[in-house]
Order: C-alpha cells, then structure tokens, then sequence
C-alpha cells in the first residue's frame, strides 16, 4: 500500500468516450470486458464487441461455489488473461450491470498484476443503454493468447492482515470501513464468527462515492473528483494519506480503492481479506 511509480494512469470513462474507442476496434489491441453476473446476462445484451469475464464475479480464488478469501494466484490470473486475450499492451475496459462493483473488483486485479492502462465505464450497462447507445444480443469471439502472459504482481496494491495490524498504530494511515453502518457498528455481522469493526476505522459507506443508493435499478455513476475530495476532507483524509479501504470481502472496498487511485490518492489500497477474514480470526483486534 505504498506510492509506485505509474505508467498509465487508470480512469473512468464516459459512454461517448468509449463509443469514439470501439471506432477502433477491433483493429486496436482492446479488449472490452462485461463483468456480468452470468452468461445468460451477458446474451441478454451487451455493449458491442463485449466479451464476458472468465471466472467467478468476485475474482477470488475457487468458484462462486466455493469462494478463497484472496485474489487468484498470479499464474492463475495470468492464464485468466491469456483466455481473455488481454497482453501487456492491452487497453482494457470494463463495465457491469450498472454499480461497478464487479467492474473494479476485476481492474484492480489488473492493477495488482501490473497493468494500469484499465478503464472503467462510468454507469455501466444501465447508463449505456439510458444514453440510447449501441447493444449486442450476438456470440462473442474470444481472441485468446497463444501462451500465458508474464504478470508481475504488485503486493502494494493490497494489504494484508498482519501488515494491516501493525499500521494501527500509524497515525498518517486511514481506514476506511465501507460497509454499511449497521455492519460497522455489529448489528449485523455476516454470519462472521465476531461483529464489529477494526479499530480506528471511518465509516464511510461505498454508495457515498456514487450518485445513487446502490439499488439495481438506478443508473449509479462515481461522484466527481471534487465531490469525493470534498466528502473525505470532512474526515480529515488528504491524498497525502496512506488510505487502506475494507469490508466484507474486498469487493466494496476495490471500487472505493479504485476510484480513489483514478482521482490521484496515490497511496491507496483494499485490504483483501476484509472482515471475512479479520472477523473469524479470534486474534485481531475488534472495537
């Protein structure tokens, strides 16, 4: 969770921008990524020259079935990308159903893999087709890689439980419980062996950094720069912070991570495990 240098850094883009980037496609090395639920909505419509994501919504180790508690091993994620088509050079551009929860979940693996030239489609499915754009209901030509791609994996894009334990005590670091505030205050403990939340942490709920409650049939676009920099100035975060975001299981707090990354807090990273790990482990800390 520390400052590493940049090539490209990963934004969020409007419809008409991705609209002028399909122009190129698919004569350009892009791959654009619907981090569906499941195939069938995925057939159901999709942005042009879509492909589905490989693996399950949460990109975890295991299947839905039987979810790990971290991000897949890096040969794993390498073959992932192979299948996908995604190499060093590739842009990649994902969107999901409209909360961008999956969309970033998935990028920020990219990020941790050492691919930073990512996009995220701001609004998602819902916003696309609200703003009249092009859809696909056709089969998919998934252009997969002759071999798996060298992917260098950058742990500072993560934290990981003891490393979080010992940054307690780190007054310049933040963290930020993005979970709701029935979770953050341990009325509701989802099903973890313990409730509460990690000492020191700011609530500050994941739907914040949109314009929607998070339901499923609101168009949820990210806030701008500006809101969001004036909402964490109100807790006394600075882009000069290390910010370490958590929840139940890092995918709230990937989106949260992610937006924060694209708006230039550069020190900023989810704490994978989250409380399914944090909680149901009797040693850490609970307030």
């Amino acid at each position: 969770c520390e400052i590493m240098p940049e090539k490209t850094r990963p934004s969020i883009i409007s419809p008409a921008e991705l609209l002028a980037i399909l122009e190129t496609m698919p004569s350009g090395d892009v791959v654009l990524v619907d981090c569906c639920y499941n195939e069938y909505e995925f057939f159901r419509g999709h942005i042009p020259h879509a492909i589905p994501r490989i693996g399950n919504m949460y990109v975890k180790e295991g299947d839905a079935c039987h979810l790990g508690l971290f991000y897949p091993s890096a040969d794993k994620f390498s073959e992932m990308l192979r299948e996908m088509g995604i190499g060093k050079n590739t842009l990649v551009i994902a969107y999901d159903g409209g909360r961008c929860l999956y969309a970033t979940r998935f990028l920020w693996g990219l990020l941790l893999h050492g691919y930073d030239n990512i996009r995220l489609l701001n609004g998602g499915w819902q916003y696309w087709v609200r703003q009249n754009m092009p859809i696909s209901t056709s089969s998919y030509l998934q252009k997969s890689l002759e071999k798996n791609t060298d992917v260098n994996r950058h742990p500072k894009f993560v934290i990981s439980k003891d490393k979080l334990i010992a940054k307690l005590s780190d007054k310049d670091a933040k963290i930020i419980d993005v979970r709701s505030m029935e979770e953050y205050l341990g009325l509701d403990s989802r099903g973890n062996k313990r409730s509460g939340k990690i000492p020191g942490a700011i609530n500050i709920e994941w739907t914040q950094f949109l314009t929607c409650n998070g339901l499923s049939n609101e168009v949820c676009l990210v806030k701008s720069k500006q809101e969001i920099e004036t909402m964490l100035a109100s807790f006394d975060i600075r882009q000069d912070h290390t910010i370490i975001t958590y929840c139940q299981r890092g995918i709230r707090a990937s989106l949260v991570s992610y937006v924060l990354y694209s708006y230039g807090y550069e020190n900023v990273c989810p704490y994978d495990g989250s409380m399914i790990e944090w909680a149901n482990d009797d040693k850490t800390p609970l307030s």
